[in-house]
């Protein structure tokens, strides 16, 4: 279930800041 609520985590962090989700891609 942590895993889970991390994507969760995750998923809001992208919708909030999408940079993160560029920078998680190159990495």
């Amino acid at each position: 279930s942590t895993m889970t609520l991390r994507m969760g985590i995750e998923r809001k962090l992208r919708e909030s800041i999408p940079e993160i989700a560029e920078v998680e891609q190159v990495v």
